[in-house]
């Protein structure tokens, strides 16, 4: 379970399979030494092998992979019936990080993922029939409220909450959850090297970076430095970076320096 949107030699990275699981599903004839062979593999590119049946397998890839899969691309296509305002504006380029992260996957090979699929219709059917009825009702939800029903907002907020305690359960990095991080946002200017510089000051500082997000838009002056540390941490890695004079957003929205 890796990879990106991207293919070919230009996408290659050495470091792809690295702390990602690797599902083995060997059948009634596969013999230990093959299944061993396989584990092999897996443990030499990196990942981290897991054991279960086929249609395990293929429950749990609908669920974490095909259904996001689908809802990127649906959100995505109603991007294409957006047309200009009045003013002549695209609205898309109004677009931030939200609809960046959430239609990322929707630049995937339509041909692959069709193959895919269908070869996993049975399971990924009943998982978009179930994401439709939330979106229906969270329709309904918001005419009610363009109604002036309160009953509207009641619903909403309770999808909302659903989905942060659904979205509490997704790994960040292997062994770990979104709760168990906590993300120190640093705004830097559109000029070379301003991302090397926030790490060698995170290393300076001892902070010890999970991962690493980048949100920046072509021709906009600055981007934000997004330093994934455990929770515990971050208090500290915001006071050491805006010590070392990078500008801190705060969780407010502020700042605490300025590089």
């Amino acid at each position: 379970m890796a990879g990106r949107e991207r293919s070919g030699p230009g996408a290659a990275d050495a470091d792809l399979f690295a702390g990602r699981p690797w599902a083995l599903c060997p059948s009634s004839s596969t013999s230990p030494a093959a299944l061993e062979a396989a584990r092999a593999l897996a443990l030499r590119c990196g990942s981290e092998p897991v054991v279960l049946a086929a249609d395990e397998h293929d429950a749990a890839v609908a669920l974490v992979s095909h259904l996001p899969q689908i809802a990127a691309s649906a959100v995505a296509a109603v991007l294409l019936r957006a047309g200009s305002t009045v003013s002549g504006l695209d609205p898309v380029s109004l677009a931030g990080p939200g609809l960046q992260d959430t239609t990322r996957i929707a630049a995937s090979d339509p041909q692959l993922w069709v193959d895919v699929l269908r070869q996993n219709a049975a399971a990924v059917g009943p998982l978009v029939r179930s994401l439709a009825e939330e979106l229906d009702a969270a329709a309904v939800a918001l005419e009610r409220l363009a109604a002036g029903q309160d009953a509207g907002a009641e619903a909403l907020d309770d999808l909302l909450r659903r989905g942060g305690a659904g979205r509490s359960r997704v790994p960040v990095k292997r062994g770990g959850h979104d709760s168990d991080f906590a993300p120190v946002a640093v705004a830097v200017p559109d000029h070379p090297g301003q991302l090397a510089g926030v790490l060698v000051s995170a290393a300076e500082a001892g902070i010890n970076v999970e991962d690493v997000r980048v949100e920046h838009l072509a021709g906009r002056p600055r981007g934000v430095i997004e330093l994934l540390v455990r929770t515990g941490a971050r208090a500290g890695a915001e006071r050491a970076l805006a010590a070392a004079g990078w500008t801190v957003l705060e969780r407010d929205g502020g700042r605490t320096a300025r590089n």
